[in-house]
């Protein structure tokens, strides 16, 4: 009897070539695209520090919320690298968080997406901003958030704080597959998607009680506190938890040499070489499956109503559009 034929990747049937240099050549374009909007934004001079306007001022707890977050995302970061460090000294090549980290970071330009159509997502301006390179998207339609502060702590570095979010579940995911070693691989990636899922939307639902942002126009029947500033729309950030958790599940079924399933192939290149291709095969991942929900948010924009009421402060340079 023949001997059954081995099983060939996905990505290798489909484009010839092996997981690593198909997802990296992905990873690649998609790095191209980012580097094209930053230096429009910054050739443009559409890039700069932003001043809080409107007539509404914050609460003095929201303040102190605010400087406590970005203090946090500091210590957070600082405690990270001293962690990378670590981990670099005593492997000598890039650890799986620093090659998560890297991919995270060269997939944040897409956060404000999600505002591509009209206002969907805004941030407290009062956080430590920058001017948004959104407006200097190709084919850019909404007038208004294309302008709107970016937290440089949320935004962008914020995205790192993913990562230990991403580690931490996927020592749960491990801890699960041991104490429910009977349970097939495909049951333990729904469960791990279902925790993924309730632990992003607690967390930002939490962030919009906390007013690091709002959403200023939402579509009322599938959204929680309807028209109120803590409105909530459940649709927008489904897509959202299951990307994290689908980057959780990644880094979960990692190989024993600590490769993911779209590093695999590397082998065949050099060590010295291999930092590279892992870093933008990981972003090319991460930029792909963040897609759906910047797709999804922005398509969403011409059901949703805005929503009346919403302090100056949470909507940034979209007060004078948003506000009746």
């Amino acid at each position: 009897m023949d001997s059954p034929a081995p099983r060939i990747g996905l990505t290798k049937v489909l484009v010839g070539w092996s997981p690593i240099r198909a997802w990296a050549t992905l990873g690649a374009v998609f790095v191209l695209i980012q580097a094209w909007i930053y230096g429009s934004w910054l050739v443009t001079g559409q890039a700069h520090i932003v001043t809080p306007v409107g007539p509404d001022r914050p609460p003095a707890w929201n303040i102190v919320v605010l400087r406590g977050f970005e203090l946090l995302v500091v210590v957070i970061l600082i405690v990270f690298a001293i962690r990378i460090v670590r981990q670099y000294r005593r492997e000598h090549q890039l650890g799986a968080d620093a090659v998560f980290a890297c991919a995270l970071l060269l997939t944040a330009w897409q956060d404000p997406l999600v505002n591509f159509v009209g206002p969907t997502l805004s941030l407290n301006s009062h956080m430590v901003s920058v001017s948004s390179w959104a407006a200097a998207t190709p084919g850019w339609i909404d007038s208004c958030r294309g302008h709107g502060p970016e937290s440089i702590f949320q935004v962008t570095l914020g995205y790192l704080v993913f990562v230990y979010i991403i580690v931490g579940l996927g020592r749960l995911f491990r801890l699960l597959e041991r104490r429910w070693h009977g349970l097939s691989r495909r049951t333990l990636n729904v469960i791990a998607l279902a925790i993924t899922s309730v632990v992003i939307v607690a967390l930002v639902n939490v962030s919009v009680w906390l007013e690091l942002a709002a959403y200023p126009a939402a579509i009322p029947n599938l959204s929680f506190w309807t028209g109120t500033r803590y409105q909530f729309p459940i649709y927008h950030e489904i897509f959202y938890a299951l990307w994290v958790g689908a980057l959780a599940v990644l880094y979960f079924r990692r190989s024993a040499d600590g490769l993911t399933t779209v590093e695999r192939g590397l082998d065949a290149l050099r060590p010295r070489f291999r930092a590279v291709p892992r870093i933008l095969a990981v972003a090319g991942c991460t930029n792909l499956l963040l897609l759906p929900w910047v797709v999804v948010s922005a398509a969403s924009s011409a059901f949703q109503s805005p929503t009346p009421g919403i302090p100056s402060y949470l909507l940034g340079n979209c007060a004078s559009v948003i506000m009746p």
